[in-house]
């Protein structure tokens, strides 16, 4: 319509990971916009551009999350539940980082310490080997000794996941709803990975009490027992792949899309990276022998 108003996505061509993150993005948005999904309506799109024009979303990052914050991103993996069963879904493929096993997370974590190997050059280069060496690569190696033989191979039914799912990628309309945006990374995953994620991201400074809410509302959505027992299986785990992914400053891979986003990659940023990491895993450490969600 006239005067509407759009929002233009540059996507940087990438095929480290093979994923087409323009097409991927597009057709998810057009998927679950046509369901009645809370997402931006997609416009347009141009692949040889690498560029794609979608609705403009009026609001605000939401800030502080609220009961009815939590009650909405319940609802919205309610209808991400739902819709994988669809016939159209079947043309999703599966989400970035999927990991629909235990050795699936374990090759996650296994490539992001080897690419963290390779880092040698810079004044935090000690420190990072440090930590990894000393404090987070016996710990993974403890974790993964204390799994009964079989569980790292059980499968369980997979759901439709933005792979980055949370209020950091969420805008609050003026009437409170919100829209969840980013699905480059879009695909099918094990929900508990998708739960994960949600309860682990350091981009969302979540009470307890909300990821608390928010793992009891997923856990009615899978009755019986099998999803909790589960989460508490991909929890340490996942917890350790966001350690990594906070350790992303430090792979040159990765500091070039940075870079290309417009973030800011400097000593400075990577120190404060490798306190968030150390941060994180102080949780983990604290949480692993005690499951901190029932």
């Amino acid at each position: 319509a006239t005067g509407q108003r759009l929002v233009a996505k540059q996507y940087q061509q990438d095929s480290s990971d093979g994923r087409d993150r323009l097409a991927t993005e597009y057709r998810a948005l057009t998927f679950l916009h046509g369901q009645g999904c809370p997402v931006p309506r997609p416009v347009a799109c141009d692949g040889e551009q690498q560029l794609a024009l979608y609705e403009w979303i009026e609001g605000e990052p939401p800030g502080e999350v609220a009961e009815d914050d939590v009650a909405q991103a319940l609802a919205f993996v309610a209808q991400l539940r739902s819709l994988s069963s669809r016939a159209e879904a079947d043309q999703m493929g599966l989400a970035s980082a999927a990991a629909l096993t235990g050795e699936e997370l374990f090759a996650i974590i296994d490539q992001r310490l080897a690419r963290l190997a390779d880092c040698q050059q810079g004044s935090l280069v000690d420190s990072l080997q440090q930590f990894l060496g000393q404090q987070l690569q016996p710990c993974y190696e403890q974790l993964r000794a204390q799994l009964a033989p079989g569980r790292d191979k059980e499968k369980f039914q997979t759901i439709l996941s933005p792979s980055d799912y949370g209020f950091h990628n969420s805008v609050r309309r003026g009437d409170g709803q919100l829209i969840f945006v980013d699905f480059e990374y879009f695909g099918f995953d094990d929900p508990a990975k998708l739960i994960c994620d949600f309860l682990w991201h350091p981009g969302m400074a979540l009470d307890h009490q909300w990821r608390q809410t928010f793992y009891q509302g997923c856990c009615r959505l899978w009755p019986g027992e099998t999803l909790p027992q589960r989460l508490q299986l991909y929890y340490p785990f996942v917890g350790l792949i966001w350690c990594l992914i906070c350790l992303n400053e430090f792979v040159d891979h990765d500091r070039q899309r940075r870079l290309f986003a417009g973030a800011r990659v400097d000593e400075e940023q990577q120190q404060a990276q490798l306190d968030k990491s150390q941060a994180l895993f102080q949780r983990l450490q604290k949480d692993y022998d005690h499951f901190p969600y029932h």
